[in-house]
C-alpha cells in the first residue's frame, strides 16, 4: 500500500522522497528544463504533469527558508 505524500515527509530533509525530489531538480534534467520553459511561457498545459512535482519542490524550498 502506497502512503500519500504529506507535508511531514516534505519537511523531513532526510526522508528518501524529499532527497530524491531535490536530487532530480539539482541534476538539471529534462524536468528542470521543462519546468523552466513552462514557467517562463506560462504554459498551463504542463500543470497536470509537472504541477505536483513543482508544488512539492516549492513546499520543500519554502520550509527550508523558515
Amino acid at each position: 500500500m502506497n502512503k500519500p505524500l504529506t507535508c511531514k515527509i516534505l519537511e523531513d530533509f532526510n526522508h528518501p522522497i524529499t532527497k530524491k525530489l531535490i536530487y532530480i531538480h539539482s541534476m538539471e534534467t529534462f524536468i528542470f528544463n521543462d519546468m523552466k520553459k513552462a514557467s517562463l511561457n506560462k504554459d498551463e498545459t504542463k500543470i497536470p504533469t509537472l504541477g505536483p512535482y513543482a508544488a512539492a519542490l516549492s513546499y520543500i524550498i519554502g520550509h527550508a527558508n523558515k
